[in-house]
C-alpha cells in the first residue's frame, strides 16, 4: 500500500499520528485506547478488522484511478502524435519529425488497464467472499446479489482488456 502520506487520519472518532499506523494501515498500538485497556467493538458498528480492510480497500482502489487516469494520459498524447503525423502527411510537413515517438502507448496502456481491471476483479472477489460469509440475521442477500453482479461485470470487464491486449500484440 504505502506509507500514508497525510499528518493525520480519523479513526474511531480520534486522530492520531500517521506514525502510529504501519504501512499497511494497521494500528501499530494493537487498537488499545489512551487508558490501556482494548477497546471493546460495542461503540462502533464494525469491528476494528473490518474498519482497516475498508481503509485498505479504498486506498488500493485510489491508487488503482490513479493508474487508469496515467493510462488515459497516455494514450491521449498517442492520439495527439497520430494526428499530428497524418497532418504532416497531408500538408508535406515535417512538424512532427523530432516529436517523441508515442506508437507504444496503446500497448502500455492496455497492459495498465488490464493491471486496473484485475485489482477491481480481486476487490469485488473478496467482496463477494465477505458478504456470503455471513450468516443469521447479519446475512443480506441483496448485497450478495449485488455483490455478485459487481464481480461478474468486473470479469466482463476483465475478459474484454484482456481480448484488446491480444488485438494490441499480434
Amino acid at each position: 500500500m504505502g506509507v500514508n502520506r497525510y499528518n493525520f487520519m480519523r479513526y474511531k472518532g480520534n486522530d492520531i499520528n500517521s506514525e502510529e499506523i504501519d504501512r499497511d494501515g494497521i494500528d501499530i498500538e494493537n487498537s488499545e485506547d489512551k487508558e490501556g485497556s482494548t477497546s471493546s467493538n460495542s461503540d462502533i458498528s464494525y469491528p476494528d478488522s473490518e474498519l482497516i480492510r475498508q481503509l485498505g480497500v479504498l486506498n488500493l482502489s485510489i491508487n488503482t484511478i490513479y493508474i487508469i487516469v496515467l493510462a488515459i494520459f497516455m494514450n491521449i498524447n498517442y492520439l495527439y502524435d497520430s494526428r499530428g503525423r497524418l497532418l504532416d502527411e497531408i500538408n508535406g510537413t515535417n512538424y512532427m519529425e523530432n516529436a517523441p515517438d508515442f506508437s507504444d502507448a496503446p500497448r502500455i496502456a492496455n497492459k495498465l488497464f488490464l493491471y486496473a481491471t484485475g485489482v477491481f476483479l480481486e476487490i469485488n472477489f473478496e467482496e463477494l467472499q465477505v458478504v456470503s460469509s455471513m450468516t443469521g440475521e447479519d446475512r443480506d442477500e441483496k448485497a450478495i446479489r449485488n455483490a455478485n453482479n459487481n464481480l461478474l461485470s468486473s470479469l466482463l470487464i476483465f475478459i474484454a482488456t484482456g481480448i484488446s491486449h491480444d488485438t494490441l500484440n499480434f
